[in-house]
């Protein structure tokens, strides 16, 4: 994904595996909810939707655009939609906040997500 200069990144991480503990197979897509756009540093548009097919290992690793910028539009969300071994799961819309850290666990975002 490119990277808008002088913005903050927060890189969320995890391992997915299915409940006998094997690593999943499967994909996750991020979007934005709406137009996105920054006071700061001129910046109207939307952001590229940010796919991920996760490896052999189940492992993610994936920058996304902080929503708590300074002068960052806060009319938006991240809208995740998953699809692991084979089924597809409800979207849900995360809040991804840099004041929570440069690096944050899938897991602890998707506690306070909500299913849309």
């Amino acid at each position: 994904m490119p990277q808008i200069n002088g913005l903050n990144y927060v890189t969320v991480t995890g391992t997915m595996i299915t409940q006998a503990g094997a690593p999943s197979s499967g994909s996750l897509y991020f979007e934005a909810s709406d137009l996105v756009w920054n006071s700061a540093a001129p910046f109207v548009g939307s952001l590229d939707p940010v796919g991920v097919t996760l490896p052999a290992s189940g492992l993610l690793s994936v920058p996304l655009l902080a929503m708590d910028n300074a002068g960052l539009s806060a009319t938006w969300n991240w809208i995740l939609s998953v699809s692991l071994n084979g089924i597809t799961y409800a979207k849900r819309k995360l809040i991804v906040l840099y004041s929570l850290g440069d690096s944050q666990d899938i897991a602890k975002l998707l506690n306070t997500a909500t299913v849309l």
